[in-house]
């Protein structure tokens, strides 16, 4: 029988970042993989992204699997903040750095730089890219999460 306790214990703080962070890796790997099996196919390897993504999506997976009876240990809280972390600033260096792609053809990378600051082109990727969106906002929640468990104060025995 389904109680509400049991409800309560799915949705607890220490449970949520985790989700997010699955969520947001269950995103990567859905964008990743089939651009991968699309590179394979066609012998093409341009763009590092979809295997940087899909191979990261696979490694939280993974540990987050391997380690499930101690989900709930700074070291899990800590893995996931630091890959959350590092998709967020992959993000913003890949608009930094104006989209840099390998040309198989001539060996060299190529660029897409935008005008304007970067902190508006990011925010006018972000407004027409929504499953980049999706994927920053939980990345963003799950680190802050993840931030407060990892340094909220233990409550002091008296």
């Amino acid at each position: 029988m389904l109680r509400l306790s049991k409800i309560k214990q799915q949705f607890a703080l220490p449970l949520f970042p985790l989700y997010l962070t699955l969520l947001a890796s269950g995103l990567h790997f859905y964008w990743g993989a089939p651009r991968i099996l699309l590179y394979y196919q066609s012998g093409v390897f341009s763009d590092w992204r979809p295997y940087a993504l899909t191979i990261s999506a696979v490694t939280i997976w993974v540990v987050l699997f391997i380690f499930r009876d101690r989900a709930f240990s700074n070291r899990i809280y800590f893995f996931c903040l630091s890959l959350m972390s590092i998709h967020i600033v992959g993000y913003c260096m890949w608009h930094i750095f104006g989209h840099p792609i390998f040309d198989p053809i001539t060996g060299n990378l190529l660029f897409h730089p935008h005008p304007g600051t970067i902190f508006l082109t990011i925010l006018e990727h972000l407004k027409y890219d929504q499953f980049a969106l999706a994927s920053i906002i939980f990345e963003l929640s799950s680190v802050i999460l993840f931030l407060y468990l990892i340094f909220k104060p233990v409550p002091s025995k008296k």
